[in-house]
């Protein structure tokens, strides 16, 4: 079992609108719904699809925290959410085919309680008996402080469960001080991280060995069509992915954590590893909706990814 941390979870609509302008009436082409609002959500959409038994928890109230759950069970995912009085949020993304543009509206979600956050600290321990891997995926909801994320890490490692984490901002920064086995995140977060504008693989790979030294397991750093860096205490590599006909890159680096995920089970290399989770990545963004993607779409780009040893 594989448990999924969504904090934020509720459920996200996808519009597809030609031509779309703002101020203007519009019928979307095509709409997709689905359990979302949190990254994690995304993350365990495809694990699944992968053949892993998945868990998620998070927070979730209200018609679209049940709707949330319901959706989630259909797709053979289990929900083992914390219920909270505020109602979970809705994720909107408005996507126009003839330009490539998103538009992404998301509510703030709900405001919890110091007493649901314990109760959602309590599942998590609870969860971690029976698995196998760990994953941390997106921010919480406003009323949960970021040291709640160092003891999630804490607690993982305690069990003996790796960990891997895809956060920003004060949330990355607690979750690291608690050394995870994983952190992946974009070349802008990861400046913000380090307080540095990167504007190179070299620098990105200078910055994340200093990382891995710290004590945090590996970390990838992907930078949109460029690809991707993996840094371990074994070496770097860059990963970059073939052209793609964008639709929407929404998902696209939960893809990634989640084939990370898929490539540490099955203890592939780390450039096998890197290769499919750009490849995953690139199969996102061929899609309508986050992460709604399956092996044979990844094995369709997995062979025109390149990956290469990064010399610092």
């Amino acid at each position: 079992m594989i448990t999924v941390l969504g904090a934020n979870a509720g459920l996200d609509r996808t519009y597809e609108v030609p031509g779309l302008r703002l101020g203007g009436y519009h019928h979307p082409r095509r709409v997709d719904v689905a359990a979302g609002g949190a990254k994690g959500v995304n993350v365990a959409r495809l694990l699944r699809a992968l053949g892993h038994e998945v868990q998620v928890t998070g927070f979730a109230g209200g018609l679209v925290g049940q709707e949330m759950a319901r959706r989630l069970a259909s797709e053979g995912i289990v929900a083992a959410f914390v219920p909270i009085a505020g109602d979970s949020r809705l994720c909107l993304n408005l996507v126009d085919p003839e330009t490539g543009r998103q538009t992404q509206i998301d509510e703030v979600g709900p405001t919890v309680t110091s007493r649901e956050t314990r109760a959602l600290v309590e599942r998590w321990q609870e969860l971690l008996a029976g698995s196998r891997l760990a994953i941390i995926s997106g921010s919480p909801p406003p009323g949960t402080r970021p040291a709640v994320y160092r003891r999630l890490v804490a607690l993982a490692r305690k069990s003996g469960v790796p960990v891997f984490v895809d956060a920003r901002d004060g949330y990355l920064s607690a979750a690291m001080s608690a050394e995870p086995d994983l952190v992946r995140v974009n070349r802008e977060e990861f400046g913000h991280l380090v307080g540095a504008r990167l504007r190179s693989w070299q620098a990105i790979a200078r910055r994340a060995r200093e990382l891995v030294v710290s004590g945090i397991g590996a970390v990838v750093v992907s930078w949109g069509a460029r690809g991707a860096l993996g840094m371990t205490a074994d070496g770097a590599w860059l990963a970059r992915p073939p052209a793609v006909r964008a639709v929407s890159a929404v998902g696209s680096g939960d893809a990634m954590l989640a084939t990370l995920a898929h490539g540490a089970l099955g203890a592939l290399a780390w450039p096998e590893r890197l290769r499919l989770a750009v490849a995953a990545g690139a199969a996102n963004a061929e899609q309508l909706g986050p992460c709604r993607i399956g092996p044979q779409h990844i094995r369709t780009f997995l062979d025109r990814v390149e990956c290469e040893p990064l010399g610092l």
